[in-house]
């Protein structure tokens, strides 16, 4: 019975990994921004823009480290790397805009030409890189930890990579993006960021443990037959 009940609380807990604890630990600074440092939503939303953009270049690093000893590979990478930077990017640039345009609903000095510059005067905060640094941070040691690692940049393939990272843009940060604009309009207290950034660690962790679980035998042996697929018919 000890036995069984030791064996389940192993299983429990068992996603509890030094990455996610950083993880965790990461995003519970922009709850420090609120609490301590007076942030609004404009600095929240700012900063999982932020992230947005880490993760980005992240995932075209892991691209590139991708199977180093395929000579497929690299040819693919020619091909898909370019393709992801301009589809990756554009469709950040087009979200900078609109958590740039958030500002402009609730704060009138953001008018005129000059309203990207303003926006931006208004979002940064003297706290604001430090804590874009750690979480920046947070995400470069899972990828030291667990896809350099553990090798699992041997076992990766382009598509799913990219594949994972435009999920988790359209997930995570559209529903950050729609709940702080919820708040501007109307007039939510800034305490109502905390549900935010709660949804928000939610949805890293089960992302986080949907990726690397990715990198399991059965998921491996899938991706394997998928990539021959792939070069058979290329």
């Amino acid at each position: 019975m000890d036995t069984d009940r030791e064996e389940k609380g192993g299983q429990l807990f068992a996603w509890v990994t030094a990455p996610i604890v950083a993880l965790i630990l990461a995003n519970l600074l922009p709850v420090g921004g609120v609490l301590f440092f007076g942030w609004n939503v404009f600095q929240i939303v700012f900063l999982f823009w932020l992230e947005n953009v880490m993760t980005g270049i992240l995932t075209l690093l892991k691209m590139l480290v991708a199977d180093p000893t395929s000579i497929r590979m690299w040819f693919n990478k020619i091909i898909m790397i370019p393709l992801f930077f301009f589809e990756y990017g554009m469709f950040t640039f087009v979200h900078g805009i609109l958590v740039l345009a958030l500002t402009l609903v609730d704060n009138r000095t953001v008018t005129g030409d000059n309203w990207i510059p303003d926006a931006l005067k208004t979002v940064m905060d003297p706290y604001l890189p430090w804590v874009a640094g750690m979480l920046l941070a947070s995400h470069t040691f899972s990828f030291v930890w667990n896809y350099m690692g553990k090798g699992e940049y041997r076992k990766a393939s382009l598509e799913n990579l990219m594949n994972r990272s435009f999920s988790r843009v359209v997930v995570l940060h559209l529903t950050v993006l729609f709940g702080g604009s919820l708040m501007v309009v109307l007039k939510a207290p800034v305490a109502f960021l905390l549900p935010l950034v709660a949804i928000k660690i939610i949805l890293d962790i089960g992302r986080h443990i949907h990726q690397h679980a990715a990198f399991g035998p059965k998921n491996i042996a899938k991706d394997l037959q998928g990539r021959k697929i792939y070069e058979k018919q290329n």
